[in-house]
């Protein structure tokens, strides 16, 4: 909880400028909601590095890997 007579905004203002992510609903006035990451990309990136920018090329190689592993199964 901010202190008496901030938001959470204005409370958590230097840390999500230093540490990244966002509050959500920066005019609250009892409990703070924060969420480290923004955006899904900056989840993915960190943690998966996959990027948005390669996603076409990333679903043409799910689709060759599903056309590999059919066609392993249909040899046996």
């Amino acid at each position: 909880m901010p202190p008496e007579g901030q938001t959470c905004g204005q409370y958590l203002r230097e840390f999500v400028a230093t540490a990244g992510g966002y509050v959500a609903d920066a005019n609250a006035m009892g409990t703070c909601e924060y969420c480290p990451v923004r955006t899904a990309d900056a989840f993915l990136v960190d943690k998966f590095n996959i990027f948005y920018t390669q996603r076409w090329r990333d679903f043409n190689f799910l689709w060759c890997y599903i056309a590999f592993n059919v066609s392993r199964l249909a040899g046996d």
